[in-house]
């Protein structure tokens, strides 16, 4: 096994005759691809949750920084409920008992359905290798009415303040609507990354920042990969920075870490007349759309929905809101 410069190991095996290389964070993680890659037909003893677990998180390295980046509180809860027992003595009601702990904490449904997801998933790992023949999980259905999470717009005195700001980062996101990974992405000079084209007054969103390699790569799917509109607010303040590193955000022209976009994200929000997320100002910009009239399937193409179901159930949200915020003023003026 050898370590490479960027930190990582490797390992080269043969499988079926054919020679692969095997690559992982720790050596630990090599040698535990390699056990599935090689040897699957051989009788595993260890029946330990934590060995499971383990194998599952190595089965998700190849997925994007932020969905690996999802799991990690998931995967610490399960841990912290169960400790490291027998998975083999695991059935459908301890895992009912677990879902109710998280109920009782008030977690919304989206939350809780993610640790039964890294179950399923571990019990699945164990299954493949006769370590269980059965899905306990798969019994367990999640409680009806379950708070469902609510990403609400922010308040127009919050928007204002951010107009008014002239902070770069609110501003990116209130003018773009894009994803943070997006707009970390956004370049002055750079064509192949999120080009901020001043002569056309557009933006070519191709590229998001992945934390895990800190390079940059194309979306997932063809709908991240778009054009948008450059907005006149958002035009003026880019051209009033110090455009010389090519990217608009940076440190020491190096593409920001996640710690340090928190730090610079903490401080953006922190005069702010409300505490706010970063999906919440997406979110934000959505609404601006639906009440600039613009056209549902022109906003997924700007917002880059894979799917205009979702953007059609945030116009339907809006539209809801904004009814029942009517009704409440009426019923006011009618007293």
């Amino acid at each position: 096994m050898k370590r490479r410069k960027d930190g990582y190991y490797q390992k080269l095996i043969t499988v079926d005759g054919k020679k692969k290389m095997v690559y992982g964070k720790t050596e630990k993680e090599v040698e535990k691809k390699v056990y599935l890659l090689t040897e699957r037909n051989i009788p595993i003893r260890s029946k330990k949750l934590f060995y499971w677990i383990d194998v599952f998180e190595d089965s998700i390295q190849n997925l994007s920084y932020n969905s690996i980046d999802a799991y990690k509180a998931p995967i610490k809860d399960v841990k912290e409920y169960f400790g490291d027992i027998d998975i083999t003595t695991i059935n459908a009601f301890d895992i009912e008992r677990f879902i109710n702990t998280l109920v009782d904490k008030g977690y919304a449904r989206q939350t809780i359905n993610y640790r039964l997801l890294v179950l399923k998933k571990t019990f699945k790992e164990a299954e493949k290798s006769e370590v269980m023949y059965n899905n306990p999980a798969d019994l367990v259905e999640l409680p009806r009415g379950l708070k469902q999470t609510e990403r609400k717009p922010l308040s127009d005195k919050t928007i204002d303040q951010i107009k008014e700001s002239n902070d770069l980062l609110l501003y990116s996101y209130l003018y773009t609507g894009a994803r943070r990974n997006e707009i970390l992405a956004l370049s002055y000079d750079n064509q192949e990354l999120n080009y901020i084209d001043f002569e056309n007054k557009t933006i070519s969103i191709n590229k998001q920042l992945d934390f895990h390699t800190m390079t940059f790569k194309t979306p997932k799917t063809n709908s991240g990969i778009r054009t948008i509109p450059l907005l006149e607010p958002f035009e003026k303040l880019l051209l009033s920075q110090n455009r010389k590193h090519g990217l608009v955000f940076h440190k020491d022209g190096k593409p920001l870490t996640k710690n340090e976009f928190r730090r610079l994200w903490e401080k953006s929000i922190e005069p702010m007349a409300e505490n706010f997320t970063t999906h919440q100002l997406r979110h934000s910009y959505a609404t601006i759309l639906f009440n600039a009239g613009i056209d549902a399937k022109i906003a997924q193409k700007i917002l880059g929905h894979s799917k205009i179901n979702v953007t059609l159930d945030i116009y339907t949200h809006i539209k809801k809101t904004n009814i029942d915020e009517a009704t409440e003023k009426l019923n006011e003026f009618f007293k």
